[in-house]
């Protein structure tokens, strides 16, 4: 038997005796309905057909808006969550049927709608205006897709040289990084706002325009003033947030947490008296929370904050060494799906 067959008969051994690999616990329904977009855009949806048959017109409007980029952003996520190959092809695909059917809406001939029940032909034309939103995403976040695409060439060597990562310091772990302090329910109001204004603005502009809007089409105007109006808006709340960037520096050893950030003294957490330590990676939601009894509670988004040029604004993984601090300590880490969800540490 040769060298190599040996081996593979050995490795095969050792997976029989180390067994299946674990089965990640499954959360509750309704804490992946909580969390699912297609959830979101149903309760908006379900919102605007109720608000709409009662008269409402302002906040029905905005909810579907609302329903179609969440379903977009849902649409996105699974291309995301594929292979990068496939994805890719999946998100073209999503963008040309979108492409196809806002054209065919502006300059085609509607089915005639009439012979539906007046509650069933009101759903339809709400869930219609959700159409242009929902598409429009998608064919932001591929143009995204694509300017990533040859930035990432330009950028990968520079940002391989530059990127943040952890650094012994005896028996300590040390870290300095970019972050904006601010909480994640925070940033999404912050969206949510910008969204709603956009919104508003984006009516305004149709009841201001109306004749052109007669000419060009409610969905060909929805998509020029979600470049007009929504793209400056995201322009906006990015150089906002990136204005509060901080360079902070965080101490990890077996006993305690210290937190340095500028003009302010060290803040100090003793690890057996965490009861959140939340680690996130990925580069656009990169993020640290902490929180400990009687204490204010720490989030630094570091996916949102301004980095030099060429550095990547993710977050190295957390070492090993750190993770046994933090189960020792009694926080017990919280099963993942999905890998690119972040770390969290809860106590019991």
């Amino acid at each position: 038997m040769s060298a190599r067959r040996r081996s593979r008969s050995r490795n095969a051994a050792v997976r029989a005796r180390q067994g299946p690999p674990p089965v990640p616990a499954r959360l509750p329904w309704w804490r992946r309905a909580r969390r699912s977009p297609l959830a979101w855009a149903a309760a908006c949806t379900g919102f605007a057909i109720l608000a709409g048959r009662h008269g409402m017109a302002f906040p029905p409007y905005l909810a579907v808006l609302l329903a179609g980029v969440l379903c977009g952003v849902s649409f996105v996520a699974l291309t995301l969550r594929v292979s990068p190959r496939l994805g890719v092809w999946l998100h073209i695909a999503g963008a040309a049927v979108g492409a196809g059917v806002v054209l065919w809406l502006i300059h085609g001939e509607l089915p005639d709608l009439s012979a539906l029940p007046e509650p069933l032909r009101h759903a339809v034309l709400w869930m219609q205006l959700g159409v242009a939103p929902m598409f429009g995403w998608i064919w932001l976040a591929l143009l995204g897709r694509v300017s990533g695409h040859f930035q990432r060439d330009a950028h990968t060597r520079a940002a391989a040289i530059t990127r943040t990562d952890w650094q012994r310091d005896g028996a300590a772990w040390t870290l300095c990084f970019p972050a904006v302090p601010m909480r994640t329910r925070t940033l999404v109001a912050l969206i949510a706002s910008v969204t709603v204004i956009a919104g508003g603005l984006a009516v305004a502009g149709l009841i201001t325009f109306y004749d052109a809007t007669l000419r060009i089409g409610a969905y060909g105007a929805i998509l020029i003033f979600a470049l007009v109006v929504g793209l400056p808006g995201y322009l906006g709340l990015t150089v906002l947030l990136r204005r509060g960037t901080e360079t902070v520096t965080l101490r990890i050893d077996a006993e305690r947490l210290t937190l340095g950030r500028p003009g302010q003294p060290p803040r100090v957490f003793a690890l057996r008296d965490l009861t959140l330590f939340r680690w996130q990676s990925a580069s656009d939601q990169a993020r640290l929370e902490l929180a400990a009894p009687g204490v204010e509670a720490v989030s630094l988004l570091a996916g949102v904050a301004r980095v030099p040029k060429g550095t990547s604004a993710e977050l190295p993984a957390l070492p090993r060494p750190l993770v046994q601090w933090l189960t020792e300590a009694g926080l017990r880490e919280r099963p993942v799906r999905v890998a690119a969800r972040p770390r969290t540490f809860a106590r019991d």
